[in-house]
């Protein structure tokens, strides 16, 4: 059993991580340049997530009869990955062509009088502007979208998410963004957000094109995150 000493350290380690990560406050999209309906506002805070995941892996190396080392490690570890997963994204969307534009190109280009019966997912294409940064560097991630509406359907929705997985290839953090709302043609959507201190390596950037609903598309890329000389000793720590 741990003695209260080893416990009491625990959480001043936990606490004292965290405190420096509650300034900043996860505040969702911001409303795209379309008729697209809002989701609720992103409530995620990185500095609640990052005291929550401190305390949680400072406790972990406790409880597993864990030295001051392993407990100060588990505690910068919890937080970074708690505040990986809680970091505030802004999205933003733009129109670049219009429904009857894209529609007249699609029929123009396949010789086609009549549009599909459903809405259809034309093009879809994204790109990260960074392959390696370092904690606090902003990352832009902006996709090109074209959609059709259809003849029998229109489109109800189109929505993208912007998906963070972690080293291993587990899901860090899903944020889904309105691109259009009742509406087709052919958009650029951007989601742009900063790492935190966080274990340096490849992380994962997923885009998902959902269509009335449906996953549609998807596409991958990564981004490696590396230790800049401003990390501290907790988060060298956590890094070897």
């Amino acid at each position: 059993m741990k003695t209260p000493d080893v416990r009491t350290t625990a959480l001043c380690i936990a606490l004292t991580l965290a405190l420096g990560g509650c300034t900043t406050t996860g505040t969702g999209g911001s409303p795209g340049r379309t008729a697209a309906a809002p989701h609720a506002q992103d409530s995620c805070r990185p500095g609640t997530a990052a005291l929550g995941g401190a305390v949680g892996g400072a406790l972990i190396q406790a409880l597993r009869g864990g030295d001051g080392r392993s407990i100060a490690q588990g505690a910068a570890v919890g937080a970074a990955v708690a505040a990986i997963a809680c970091l505030a994204i802004n999205a933003q969307t733009r129109r670049t062509m219009d429904a009857q534009t894209v529609a007249t190109e699609f029929q123009r280009e396949r010789g086609m009088q009549a549009l599909p019966a459903d809405p259809t997912l034309l093009a879809y294409e994204t790109t990260v502007d960074a392959a390696r940064v370092e904690p606090g560097t902003p990352v832009r991630v902006a996709s090109s979208i074209k959609v059709v509406d259809g003849s029998s359907r229109r489109v109800d929705r189109i929505e993208e998410h912007l998906v963070l997985l972690d080293r291993e290839g587990k899901e860090l953090r899903r944020f889904p963004k309105d691109v259009a709302a009742g509406d087709s043609g052919a958009f650029e959507n951007t989601f742009t957000f900063r790492f935190p201190q966080a274990e340096q390596g490849v992380y994962g950037v997923r885009t998902e094109l959902w269509l009335n609903g449906q996953k549609t598309e998807s596409n991958d890329s990564s981004i490696q995150l590396v230790m800049g000389p401003q990390a501290s000793s907790f988060d060298r720590i956590a890094s070897r």
